[in-house]
């Protein structure tokens, strides 16, 4: 999974309902990895691997499923958190928010550079 989460360029952020008992992922916290009895590994609840984009308080749970596309989360100059939005530990929040915050205008600027 590090690796993985290496390569799609996501953060290393924490993961746990008590801060002394959080642990470190690249990955959402809900996402399962099986070994099937075929000897190979599958993935699964993948949904929010990619990072959320700016939430509209307008649209309920818009963090859930409006994501960053995964070629921009692999190209931007910093690695950006799958787990930004979920308070399952205030460090989380803490870490990645401004992150987050900042990068939308970054792609919104983007695309408006490129219609010029």
């Amino acid at each position: 999974m590090i690796l993985l989460g290496k390569k799609l360029n996501l953060a290393e952020h924490y993961a746990g309902m008590r801060r002394h008992f959080a642990s470190t992922i690249y990955m959402p916290a809900d996402i399962e990895g099986h070994l099937g009895e075929d000897g190979r590994l599958y993935l699964l609840d993948t949904a929010r691997v990619m990072p959320p984009t700016y939430p509209d308080k307008s649209v309920r749970g818009s963090f859930l499923f409006r994501l960053f596309r995964p070629e921009f989360v692999k190209n931007y100059s910093k690695p950006l958190s799958s787990g930004t939005y979920l308070s399952l530990t205030d460090i989380t929040i803490t870490i990645f928010l401004r992150e987050i915050f900042l990068t939308p205008l970054t792609l919104y600027d983007m695309l408006l550079m490129l219609m010029v």
